[in-house]
């Protein structure tokens, strides 16, 4: 098969969210079209993190009669972080199994390049943004946070085009 599965370990939160975006674009473009993400390390998973996720979820799942087939599926997540999935409302993109793996095989995915301030600020924004689109209740929790991030881009670009004149 062409399939990947990723193993999240400890905290996935904003700062490993545009890595983690990266993987799964490269792994979209690489033909792995089944991703399978094993969750048993994860203690903790950020609105950040589940909301790039989400995004990938939502791209990946399916509209069939009477519902929608999920497009990711999370393997051994922990009650918490079932729960935050839950509560964000975007469970319905997801398919949640557990599965022993054992003792199979995983390389460690080298950083590559870090992200800048300003891909971290979008990322985080569109992550948020999808999270209010996808579940109204996220509109009062994230509308903040939303603003902030897209305050930050609009500083960092007003900052560059500032230089820019300048030169």
């Amino acid at each position: 098969e062409r399939s990947a599965c990723i193993r999240i370990s400890g905290r996935a939160n904003f700062a490993l969210s545009v890595q983690f975006r990266r993987l799964l674009q490269h792994l979209c473009a690489s033909g792995h079209a089944p991703v399978l993400l094993d969750l048993s390390p994860c203690q903790f998973m950020d609105s950040t993190f589940l909301g790039v996720l989400a995004y990938e979820a939502n791209n990946r799942s399916v509209k069939v009669t009477g519902g929608i087939q999920p497009g990711l599926e999370l393997l051994n997540a922990n009650a918490s972080v079932r729960e935050i999935i839950h509560d964000l409302g975007v469970a319905h993109l997801i398919r949640f199994a557990e599965r022993d793996l054992g003792r199979e095989p995983f390389e460690d995915v080298p950083g590559g390049e870090g992200a800048s301030k300003s891909e971290l600020n979008r990322t985080c924004l569109e992550a948020h943004e999808l999270l209010m689109a996808l579940h109204p209740a996220n509109v009062e929790r994230f509308r903040d946070v939303a603003r902030f991030f897209a305050e930050e881009l609009n500083k960092r670009s007003g900052e560059t085009s500032g230089r820019e004149k300048g030169s």
